[in-house]
């Protein structure tokens, strides 16, 4: 839903970037060390035996590349951007890029945030936004995807799309959910084909004809244990994924939100008493620096409703914190909650890569397919 709020998550994405670019501006001011390769492609062939100016060259494109990205999207980290046209895919069948939920934001030089699937079948529909921006009115489109239908795919199903046109007058609705994203809180933006657009904070789903409502905070919120150096790699990819991230640490030095930009929060807690209010729709993923604060940190998972318990570390180490949370009362139905070793088996061994397994895990026990 944050990508809806004109793409809180990749606000956060683009931050990222423009922070790791400017720590590798100063590595290579004071350091000039030998690889100068940090996941970004233009230094890949470079390093301080190459030629001065090919390494320049390299690093100003690079730089400029991530610098008019900052600066063309500024425009998103705010609500300020009206008129424009809220594209929502509203029902789905057979096979589709997107289904139910999926939204982008459209204004008059196009799109401005999220995605409603791609390809040509987005393209028809940043058009026919554009359209509904001049009219004002509302529209309901369905745009087949079968072969030998208009959009000239072949995925063999077809999305219903609901146009709502938005102005000044839904500032304070924008507002408000965008207040109930950033708290956390339970609600939903309810989209009227006649071309409402209110914020409700009820428990059960108000959507019925002729009303689609989105869930305000549908990812649920994932608690990190542990502000390591797989921790920093693991939140802005979890963050691009729209999953909102909290992470907690025992050391104070490591507790800080700067080294956690896209993390919705940053939280020191007591040693030995790890605390967080899970509920069945939260993640937690441990990975502290000792056995000792993974086992203490696992036993309170274990005793929360959590929706999914990733620990990292071997299978021997996990055979030994099994025995001493066996010792505690936990049995075999308990260990089978947890994911361990965490993520999913693709061969990790960088933080990067183990935080691109984790970030595949969680994706899919929240679709539903793990």
């Amino acid at each position: 839903m944050t990508v809806l709020l004109f793409s809180k998550a990749e606000s956060f994405k683009y931050l990222v970037n423009y922070i790791r670019c400017c720590c590798f501006a100063y590595y290579f001011t004071h350091s000039f060390i030998t690889s100068v390769y940090v996941n970004f492609n233009e230094f890949k062939r470079f390093s301080y035996s190459h030629h001065f100016k090919g390494i320049f060259k390299a690093f100003f494109t690079f730089f400029k590349k991530i610098f008019v990205t900052h600066i063309c999207n500024k425009k998103i980290f705010s609500l300020g951007h009206l008129p424009a046209v809220l594209v929502t895919v509203v029902s789905s069948q057979g096979s589709v890029p997107r289904g139910p939920g999926a939204v982008m934001a459209v204004g008059p030089e196009g799109r401005l945030c999220g995605t409603v699937g791609g390809g040509a079948v987005e393209g028809r529909a940043i058009a026919a936004a554009r359209e509904v921006l001049a009219a004002g009115t509302p529209l309901r489109k369905t745009e087949n995807l079968r072969e030998g239908g208009d959009a000239g795919m072949v995925c063999g199903g077809s999305v219903e799309l609901l146009f709502l046109p938005l102005g000044e007058a839904h500032r304070p609705v924008l507002a408000a959910a965008l207040q109930a994203v950033t708290d956390n809180r339970p609600g939903w933006l309810v989209l009227e084909d006649a071309g409402g657009v209110t914020v409700q904070e009820v428990p059960a789903c108000p959507s019925r004809e002729g009303v689609f409502a989105l869930p305000l905070c549908p990812a649920g919120t994932v608690y990190i244990f542990g502000g390591g150096h797989v921790a920093q790699a693991l939140v802005p990819v979890l963050a691009a994924a729209e999953f909102r991230c909290v992470v907690l640490e025992d050391r104070p030095e490591f507790a800080d939100k700067a080294r956690f930009p896209a993390a919705a929060e940053v939280r020191l807690y007591p040693a030995g008493a790890p605390d967080a209010p899970l509920t069945g729709q939260d993640y937690v993923c441990i990975m502290t620096h000792g056995h000792h604060a993974d086992l203490e940190c696992e036993a309170f998972a274990l005793r929360s409703p959590a929706r999914y318990i990733g620990v990292m570390g071997s299978r021997r180490k996990t055979e030994s914190v099994n025995a001493r949370l066996r010792a505690m009362g936990f049995g075999e139905e308990d260990f089978r909650r947890v994911h361990t070793p965490i993520g999913l088996a693709i061969g990790a061994q960088t933080p990067g890569e183990i935080a691109v397994s984790i970030a595949a895990e969680l994706i899919a026990v929240r679709a539903g397919t793990l």
